[in-house]
């Protein structure tokens, strides 16, 4: 079983060469997972094989003794009581909440939680992407593949996704004109899982699963406060002043070196309580483990609402799609294509829509513009193509404004 779970380990990878995401959600649900899963296994590792040494009285010095009390301590209650203190004598007090130690036991497995929450978003993607009624994955290895390939494969292959695409396209839209399903298209557009044929179910979900790793990475400084009991919200500021100090950095509020450990002995009718001392040297890596994740959470955080604020000005403001594609009508009018404005501005609304420049991103973010623009070509002329068999140029761009030269 071991030898599993290392070679798929081992076959994992940081970032993936086809991708239907971007480069911060790999981070989230590659890189962030693998820094867990070995965190996972080290402190597993730590905590199967003891982690624990305790000072025990010269009576019980005894082998056997001594590793029944390192046992008992560490399935037990410790709690942390710093040198400078005096031992309270009530044992409530010394079980009290701000001194009681708990969560080094289960360290291993809140990891684990974390690496199945960082995954889930992508999990949501990858789940309902397909909805859509386009395989956005197979769609990028077809483009990376074009590239590597001789010029009549190369073209071929091209081919082969532009028509894909323009199935996709025809097929996955609203036919009936009616009240009723102009009042469906409406509440689609609102509930994306419900309208795979309203032209923006994929990019609704992209910026929702975006939502949903910003909510991630906030939930787990939340999650870790209320596990190691402080607030894990602040401790950066505690480690910068750590760090600042001339000492190395030694958090023993939070992470103790030594701990202390009540237990009875039954001898007959006599019961007799000992306290003894125990170094956790466990606490000497989560220290740093910890420190070293606050940093991780909050640089992602920053990254990832930029990117969302990003992606959500990108898909959602039609000035923005439009001016994302307008080098592209640059590019047909100089290879002596005949385009009108008006018509390429109802080829972005009407027949590539929301999903379709998102697709475009996608292609151009992982095999480049030059095969983007060669798809969006053949696209081009299966859109006018339909366009002219259907005689209604003019009703048609009836409702379109001029194009807008926005930003890319």
């Amino acid at each position: 079983m071991y030898k599993k779970v290392v070679e798929k380990f081992v076959a994992l990878k940081i970032f993936s060469l086809i991708r239907d995401d971007d480069a911060v959600d790999q981070i989230h649900h590659r890189m962030m997972v693998i820094v867990l899963v070995i965190m996972t296994g080290f402190f597993s590792a730590k905590t199967k094989w003891g982690s624990i040494d305790c000072w025990v009285p010269k009576e019980y010095n005894d082998d056997n003794f001594k590793l029944y009390i390192q046992q008992y301590c560490w399935i037990s209650n410790m709690y942390n009581v710093p040198f400078s203190e005096y031992l309270p004598e009530d044992v409530d007090e010394r079980m009290s909440e701000d001194r009681s130690l708990r969560f080094y036991r289960w360290v291993f497995l809140v990891f684990l939680l974390q690496a199945l929450m960082f995954k889930f978003p992508n999990f949501i993607w990858r789940s309902f992407n397909t909805f859509s009624g386009i395989n956005i994955k197979k769609v990028v290895e077809l483009a990376i593949k074009s590239q590597l390939e001789g010029e009549e494969d190369r073209e071929m292959n091209t081919r082969y996704t532009a028509e894909y695409i323009h199935r996709w396209l025809k097929s996955y839209r609203h036919f009936d004109s009616s009240p009723l399903a102009r009042f469906q298209s409406m509440l689609f557009s609102v509930a994306f899982c419900l309208g795979k044929r309203s032209g923006r179910f994929l990019t609704r979900l992209y910026l929702f699963v975006k939502v949903l790793y910003l909510i991630n990475v906030l939930v787990q400084f939340q999650i870790l406060s209320a596990f190691l009991g402080f607030n894990f919200w602040g401790y950066g500021a505690d480690v910068v002043r750590m760090l600042q100090a001339d000492a190395p950095m030694k958090d023993l509020d939070h992470f103790p070196r030594v701990s202390m450990c009540d237990f009875e002995i039954r001898q007959l009718q006599n019961i007799q309580r000992h306290t003894v001392q125990c170094a956790l040297p466990i606490n000497m890596y989560l220290e740093k483990a910890y420190a070293a994740l606050w940093f991780i959470f909050v640089i992602l955080a920053l990254a990832t609402l930029i990117s969302l604020i990003k992606w959500t000005v990108a898909e959602v403001f039609t000035s923005r799609r439009e001016g994302f594609l307008n080098k592209y009508l640059e590019m047909l009018r100089e290879m002596d294509f005949e385009v009108d404005v008006r018509l390429f501005q109802h080829f972005v609304r009407r027949y590539l829509r929301d999903d379709g420049v998102f697709l475009m991103r996608i292609v151009t973010n992982n095999a480049g513009e030059l095969l983007a623009f060669d798809i969006l070509k053949l696209l081009w002329a299966k859109y006018k193509k339909e366009l002219h068999k259907s005689d209604d140029d003019e009703d048609l761009l009836s409702d379109t404004k001029p194009l807008t030269n926005g930003p890319e």
